[in-house]
């Protein structure tokens, strides 16, 4: 047994920032229990293109599943989480964006990042970039990627021939409209992560301590009326060890496992617990509920005609070794570029008539703000509630598979803001075993007719110029399948996500389900807290990352400031 200042559980983003921080005090002691590996740099991790192969990887990855969905014919979706030090940011596809400030109320967030080459980048392609908005020293760096899909362009400009505004600068505030995300990448384009950003360059502290392989099984708590935390049980090859904490346990392990150790600590709902043969210590029903459904997302495919050098061409051994060839020696390629062409849209943006607006008033959703607030936005015309996409690529998740030597063009339908509610709880008393996840998928007709209405707007502005003289038909879902019902059986057949779950240990009081207060520290507790996206109570129109950095940083500022008092 050995004693650590900050005992974190989890590097992934949140936790690798936080440890980061925190050990920039010479005299704290930081520990991190990792369950995956060291590595973090491998040419599928560090090179953009290939970001596709990292989803479902060993020792990258936990690959977890979702239990059966009855909204989704009693199949199970796969949901994949990071499983090293760096977590998701290294699976993720290096997107960098932000909701619109209505959602965060507030002005947009400063990240700590640095913001590279990215205003003269976008120029390229039409679009400004407020610098305003951006940090310039952080060790975050983000750019418009070198590299951008052969017919990113022609979807924007058809796109905006049907009415979409061209937003300039989709992180100042307000996301609606077609525009061109930064990403992730540094100067020579490759992926820039919470591990090569905040922890390669630290990881020489000799207080920064990063114990791999080890998987947290309960937090070891005391005390009567407001807990303490005293330390972490942990498993090494199948070996418990202890470890203490001086100062405070700090959960980052994620929306999926955090509710899952809370609860073996005897953290959440007694009637979990009791089922379980869990002693109560802290009576806290919000534990594992108000997941949100992670940006559920669905596909479209069309066959692109000759000419085009899509990534179908990578099959080709010698063609993809020539565009590494090409990436390494000078950070461009098709090898640098990661999906940057995206058009967000407000509800009345699909809703046009207002037919679905009054389904979602009479919507039975939990009595909570969240659920207020979520239809609320619906009247808001700066929240996004559908994501749309290119890609130069076939995308997996579609019924058929792509033939050989065809270029496609794919792009995803990706719900921002659906109204499923879920639940993550222990599936047994055993720490090793998955936890039970239930996003209930598609549970209402609203969401389902979003993106009826989304498959429809791309069917519009697929059949819309510029982008039709290059496209010689639909492949996904398929000119056989027109009728709503068709196309509904089509959209719960194929259905997948976007990997971005939140909420399962929700910022919020506690009367409302809340499990950590303003402070990220958990209820009932005096030194326990909660640095990751179960934290945030409502979901965003946007890709995380960003968001995620911001409140780790934040985090570590509040704990800094906690000590000082």
């Amino acid at each position: 047994m050995f004693s650590s200042d900050y005992v974190i559980i989890g590097a992934g983003l949140s936790g690798t920032v936080l440890a980061t921080r925190l050990s920039e005090d010479p005299a704290i002691v930081v520990t991190v229990l990792e369950a995956g590996t060291t590595s973090f740099h491998d040419d599928n991790t560090d090179i953009p293109g290939k970001f596709f192969d990292n989803i479902g990887a060993p020792g990258k990855d936990w690959s977890f599943f979702s239990i059966p969905q009855k909204g989704l014919g009693d199949r199970p979706v796969f949901l994949p989480r990071g499983k090293n030090i760096g977590g998701s940011s290294l699976l993720n596809f290096m997107e960098y964006n932000r909701a619109s400030s209505v959602e965060y109320d507030c002005r947009p967030i400063k990240i700590s990042e640095t913001f590279t080459y990215a205003d003269e980048q976008a120029a390229t392609y039409g679009f400004q970039f407020d610098k305003d908005y951006y940090g310039t020293s952080g060790p975050l760096q983000r750019c418009v990627p070198r590299y951008l899909d052969q017919v990113a362009l022609p979807w924007i400009e058809s796109i905006k021939s049907l009415g979409v505004k061209a937003n300039p600068d989709p992180n100042a505030g307000d996301n609606t409209g077609v525009w061109i995300t930064t990403a992730t990448l540094d100067r020579n384009s490759v992926r820039s992560s919470a591990a090569s950003a905040y922890y390669e360059p630290n990881q020489s502290r000799p207080n920064l301590k990063i114990i791999c392989g080890a998987q947290a099984t309960r937090i070891i708590l005391s005390g009567k009326d407001t807990l303490v935390a005293n330390g972490v049980e942990y498993l090494v090859d199948g070996v418990l060890h202890t470890i203490n904490a001086t100062k405070e346990v700090i959960l980052s392990a994620g929306t999926y496992k955090t509710p899952q150790i809370l609860e073996l600590s005897g953290i959440g709902d007694p009637e979990v617990l009791k089922s379980f043969g869990i002693e109560v210590a802290v009576n806290l029903p919000g534990v594992g509920n108000n997941l949100q459904v992670d940006h559920v997302t669905a596909t479209f495919t069309a066959q692109l005609k000759p000419g085009h050098e899509t990534f179908a061409r990578l099959a080709d051994a010698e063609f993809e070794r020539m565009q590494k060839d090409l990436f390494k020696a000078t950070g461009r390629g098709m090898l640098a570029g990661v999906p940057a062409a995206f058009a967000f849209l407000s509800f009345k943006d699909l809703d046009k008539d207002g037919s679905i607006a009054n389904l979602v008033a009479d919507l039975s959703l939990p009595t909570t703000p969240v659920s207020d607030v979520h239809k609320q936005w619906v009247c808001d015309n700066t929240v996004s509630f559908l994501e749309l996409s290119a890609f130069d690529r076939f995308i997996p998740g579609s019924l058929m598979s792509p033939e050989a030597g065809i270029d496609y063009i794919s792009s995803t339908l990706i719900l921002m803001h659906p109204f499923s509610y879920g639940s993550v709880h222990i599936s047994a008393s055993e720490p090793t075993a998955v936890p039970a996840i239930d996003h209930n998928y598609l549970d209402n007709e609203i969401d389902v007719r979003i993106l009826l209405k989304g498959y429809k707007l791309l069917r519009e502005i697929y059949k819309t110029s510029p982008l039709k003289e290059h496209i010689v038909t639909e492949v996904n879902p398929g000119a056989e399948i027109q009728t709503d019902a068709d196309l509904t059986e089509y959209i719960r057949r194929t259905l997948g996500t976007t990997f971005h779950p939140i909420g399962t240990a929700s910022m919020l009081p506690r009367k409302d389900g809340g499990v950590v207060d303003s402070r990220l520290k958990v209820y009932g507790t005096q030194n326990l807290r909660v640095v990751d996206a179960s934290i945030i109570p409502i979901h965003l129109s946007a890709h995380l990352q960003g968001t995620l950095y911001a409140i780790a940083e934040k985090a570590a500022d509040l704990i800094k400031e906690d000590v000082q008092c």
